[in-house]
């Protein structure tokens, strides 16, 4: 055995360090769902709902990312645990020692939507279960965590953020007069932080929890101060010495960019970014695959020859796919169709249930073309690489070009040819039949369009398919 398999804190996490290992382990499929049409509309929704969002499809990019938090919990662990000894020596030491090195600070963002979430859960279940150390000299055994989290949605303060952790050695009674200490206010709270912090960084040791994580940030956000409390909050949260990864979404890292100097080199020297894949990404291709093995036979798409059109209508984000999906099923109940094709999916999309998600579908696409985002929450707080943006934004203009030449084309048909043309679409979908080799017609060449060009003939676009779309229904 080498010195890091002989030391059980660091062993744990040894085999989880191949992205092979990490795709398996986290992966979810679950079952599909049944009749749908035998349950009444509401009821068939929420099931499917449920149903599409269990789905967890590992991509490259998560799965790196994985890794890489894995890499830093044993890392930590190698440094804090070297050996039984010192384990034992700080353990029963009157004062917690300082560490010798800074644990790092990991600022995860990403937009709304892309399973940043997700992934943080995912980690959860790579890190599961628990297990227990024997130190020897006649002590009881120890725990193993792997990691601890930290839901912010339900807990906006520390003391509610930390109890579960504080809970580990309570008793009943303990539990309910911490609960009072709790709702007694701020007159204690100054004088026990030093305090409820050694408690922690104590249980955080003693149960060799190698690495914390924190969501839903975005809840500490609705005061005047709470950008304040927020950074307070973390900088807290980072003195527990572990490895800290935080959730971000675009908005909280922008109120985190205004905060000063020091504060930012803390919390902000270390961001992740996770983007959305590709619309040709095998990943993409897989997630859509398998929103098509769960949701039956009623979604009638083919996974290869309507992924781009699919990520055009949701930039990619799966929580969008979920939601496009639901209200094409609810379309399909309300006019008593058997099956839903990416032409109904289109018409979904240009729905007024999808118009907040439509809005922010297109405003992230003008950004990309034009580089000026109408919104903040919409735009990285950090600077993307060069690489990344300049193909983000030339797929953007590639999807607007096709969208425009075929709003263009279809514009210029004769109501008869339109349903001609209806009909063979939904012909294609029914049989399943890949689109053949057309006649190419050659029309006028004219200069490449500029960004605002297009974005105005986006919304021409726009407003003639809306107009169409009420038309058909």
């Amino acid at each position: 055995m080498t010195p890091m398999e002989e030391n059980p804190w660091v062993a744990r996490f040894l085999n989880l360090a191949t992205i092979d290992v990490i795709r398996a382990r986290v992966r979810l499929t679950p079952p599909p769902v049944g009749n749908l049409s035998a349950m009444p509309s509401a009821m068939a929704e929420g099931i499917l709902r449920h149903t599409l969002e269990s789905i967890y499809v590992p991509t490259t990019k998560g799965c790196e990312i994985l890794l890489t938090l894995v890499g830093m919990a044993a890392a930590h662990c190698q440094l804090k645990y070297p050996d039984y000894r010192s384990f034992r020596t700080r353990l029963h030491s009157a004062e917690s020692p300082k560490d010798p090195y800074t644990p790092p600070t990991i600022c995860l963002t990403g937009p709304g939507g892309c399973g940043k979430s997700k992934l943080v859960a995912a980690l959860e279940r790579l890190l599961m279960p628990a297990s227990t150390v024997d130190v020897g000299h006649g002590l009881p055994p120890f725990p193993l965590r792997r990691h601890w989290h930290i839901d912010v949605a339900t807990n906006t303060t520390l003391g509610s953020m930390l109890q579960p952790l504080l809970e580990i050695d309570m008793s009943t009674e303990e539990r309910q007069n911490a609960l009072l200490q709790e709702r007694m206010g701020k007159q204690r709270r100054k004088i026990q932080l030093k305090l409820l912090k050694d408690r922690c960084r104590y249980i955080l040791f003693r149960d060799g929890v190698g690495l914390l994580t924190v969501d839903e940030f975005q809840f500490m956000t609705q005061s005047d101060d709470a950008n304040s409390v927020l950074t307070r909050t973390l900088l807290f949260l980072r003195d527990l010495h572990l490895p800290l990864v935080f959730i971000c979404n675009y908005s909280l890292g922008h109120r985190l960019n205004r905060r000063r100097q020091e504060e930012k080199q803390r919390l902000l020297a270390n961001p992740i970014i996770y983007l959305p894949e590709d619309p040709d990404d095998a990943d993409w291709i897989k997630y859509l695959q398998e929103c098509v093995r769960v949701s039956g036979a009623w979604l009638a798409i083919d996974p290869h020859r309507d992924a781009e059109p699919l990520h055009r209508y949701s930039a990619g984000l799966k929580r969008l796919v979920v939601d496009l999906l639901l209200f094409s099923y609810r379309m399909l109940r309300n006019e008593n169709k058997k099956k839903v094709d990416i032409e109904d999916i289109r018409r979904a999309y240009l729905s007024s249930e999808f118009s907040s998600q439509r809005d922010d579908v297109e405003a992230m696409a003008a950004g990309a073309i034009t580089g000026v985002y109408a919104r903040s929450d919409l735009q990285c707080p950090f600077e993307l690489p060069k690489a990344a943006q300049a193909t983000f934004a030339a797929r953007m203009q590639k999807q607007r070009d096709t969208d425009i030449a075929t709003a263009s084309i279809e514009a210029s048909l004769t109501p008869k040819e339109r349903d001609g043309l209806r009909i063979a679409r939904e012909r294609a979908q029914i049989g399943g039949m890949q689109p053949k080799s057309a006649k190419v017609l050659k029309m006028p060449r004219r200069g490449k369009r500029t960004a605002e060009e297009l974005l105005s003939a986006q919304k021409a676009y726009r407003d003639a398919t809306k107009g169409k779309t009420q038309d058909e229904s």
